[in-house]
């Protein structure tokens, strides 16, 4: 069975490399990946391709963080999240770091991370108001106030 997934990674791998700029592939990567690689393993080879197509680095970060917190490995999303806001102005990455945050249990740091969100894109309170992740924070008054 391992064959199998090592076979459709390896398919997934070249069809990146023939069009890098499809980097919805990555989700795939993961998710094919973690059934016979190690987390350390998958995150090796997205920084090889962000090294071989460095113009997409900020694409394969941001889907490498999805991937790390959708597996509950909310410290290495985070960080790769931060990376992010460090190269870039762009309020999705203070979102799902703000998520990160309330997943944590850190509901200051998630508060300032979506302030800063909204400060850059308005537009973005609607989904935080319905979003599941931040479920737990929609009878919140500080919540409620940010996504006025």
């Amino acid at each position: 069975r391992a064959e199998k997934y090592n076979d459709g990674y390896d398919l997934i791998q070249s069809h990146f490399n023939e069009d890098p700029d499809n980097v919805n592939l990555i989700d795939l990567l993961y998710v094919v990946g973690y059934y016979f690689k190690s987390e350390e393993e998958i995150i090796d080879d997205i920084n090889k391709l962000i090294i071989q197509y460095p113009n997409q680095k900020l694409n394969l970060l941001y889907k490498m963080g999805h991937a790390l917190k959708y597996n509950k490995s909310y410290l290495k999303s985070k960080e790769v999240f931060k990376i992010l806001t460090e190269n870039r102005v762009f309020a999705w990455d203070y979102y799902q770091i703000g998520i990160i945050e309330n997943l944590l249990g850190n509901k200051e740091n998630c508060l300032l991370n979506l302030k800063k969100t909204f400060e850059i894109d308005p537009n973005l309170k609607v989904d935080a108001q319905k979003y599941e992740e931040l479920r737990n924070l929609i009878y919140d008054k500080e919540f409620i106030e940010l996504t006025k």
